[in-house]
């Protein structure tokens, strides 16, 4: 949640302050407001709406100062995503052979001298880190290793959480439906789980017991997931000793799973399909066709294109999935050429556009529809007034508008 709102005497803008423990928890975990502000801008960047934001002033809400409100809502947001999400945000793989290369990725030398228990000085880590002496050092390696085992470890316990919690919505909203309905087969779900600890060979009241493990894991924490200090990783999930309902709640879970023998199971074993890459060929619209008040795909206009299409068999979802990549272009359909990297990214419906002008009141049609809508308004309204009781040299007067005004409309409905 945000801070406190305040609406600033004549201006549209609102301020906030962030609420307490928003900042520390981002510097826990980014180490640097560098990195905060960075990360938030990013964001920013991405949206067409906003742009970046002055680095001041992310500096001044990090510091407990109010701001404009739409940066206290980026930070709050980055803070929530980090807590829930910290994968994310991390290194993909562990320590590499370029070790401070990777450190870098964190923090400069003095914070990782101060983290770690390192028998050398400041200025010899110092050196190291910046490419001097000895690239290999054993002491710093065993140590960083040891870090990243134990935030890792942390990172998995979040990670476990937020699959238990995706199964058991899943299976939340599967028992509620009607019996002589299908079952949806989901990779996410407790049904797969399960039907992988059997396949494994484990009996079936192991994979009980495992299942309430697993499940009580998201049970005692559905609200306390705690934001990983970098500096001293424990254990994120404020979880309580499991009562006896919650206990409960998952048996009574693990009986509808069995009754239901695990309907909803996916096999990880891939399905029969050709993974042979075929293509297909389309064209493009125009101005016509745009779905926002923008003409934002004007270099694809009227072009033919390929599609390269690939099958591959998804591991993680358990499923054939496809691959399109647009792989030439053509104006006439004979000669094909390389795509440029605009139309390699194909038709954009613009809903950032669209959004917009929604917010703003305006107008979310086309630019071509709406030019083509005034002018035939206007020939609308100009054949009214010739219906009218008026001299004739009025009237020779608004037949010369009409003519103009149904060229123009003419000239904007072939404007495409």
């Amino acid at each position: 949640m945000a801070g406190n709102r305040i609406r600033r005497q004549n201006t549209t803008d609102e301020f906030e302050r962030l609420e307490p423990g928003v900042a520390q928890d981002l510097l826990a975990f980014n180490i640097t407001k560098q990195r905060i502000v960075d990360l938030c801008n990013k964001e920013f960047d991405e949206d067409p709406l906003e742009g970046a934001k002055n680095y001041s002033s992310f500096h001044r809400a990090l510091d407990g100062h109010e701001v404009y409100s739409g940066i206290v809502h980026a930070l709050t947001n980055l803070r929530d995503d980090q807590a829930t999400n910290p994968a994310k945000y991390l290194p993909k793989e562990g320590p590499g052979e370029d070790l401070a290369e990777w450190m870098a990725q964190f923090a400069k030398a003095t914070w990782w001298y101060n983290l770690l228990d390192l028998e050398m000085t400041q200025s010899t880590l110092n050196a190291w880190f910046s490419g001097r002496g000895k690239r290999e050092r054993p002491d710093v390696r065993e140590q960083v290793e040891a870090w990243w085992a134990k935030l890792s470890e942390a990172v998995e316990l979040v990670m476990r959480r937020n699959r238990a919690e995706a199964r058991s919505r899943h299976h939340d909203s599967e028992v509620k439906r009607d019996e002589w309905d299908k079952p949806r087969r989901e990779a996410m779900s407790w049904d797969t789980w399960c039907k992988d600890q059997l396949e494994d060979g484990l009996s079936m009241e192991e994979v009980r017991e495992h299942f309430i493990g697993e499940a009580l894991i998201y049970k005692t924490s559905l609200f306390d997931v705690d934001i990983i200090d970098l500096a001293n990783p424990q254990n994120p999930l404020e979880a309580e000793s499991p009562t006896d309902l919650e206990r409960n709640l998952c048996e009574y879970m693990w009986s509808e799973l069995v009754e239901r023998d695990f309907a909803c199971a996916v096999s990880r074993h891939p399905t029969e399909f050709d993974p042979t890459p075929f293509f297909e060929e389309d064209r493009w619209g125009d101005r016509r066709n745009e779905e926002c008040p923008k003409d934002i795909n004007s270099e694809l206009y009227k072009l033919n294109y390929r599609t390269k299409v690939t099958r591959f068999w998804d591991a993680e979802q358990r499923c054939v999935s496809t691959e399109r990549e647009i792989v030439a272009v053509s104006k006439d359909g004979i000669d094909w050429q390389e795509p440029t990297e605009r139309q390699k990214q194909g038709w954009s419906s613009g809903f950032d556009y669209w959004l917009a002008a929604m917010d703003a009141g305006e107008s979310t049609d086309s630019q071509y529809k709406q030019a083509l809508d005034a002018a035939s308004l206007r020939v609308r309204q100009i054949d009214r007034k010739l219906s009218l009781e008026m001299d004739d040299a009025e009237r020779r007067s608004l037949k010369v508008q009409l003519e103009e005004a149904q060229d123009w409309e003419n000239h904007c409905h072939n404007d495409y």
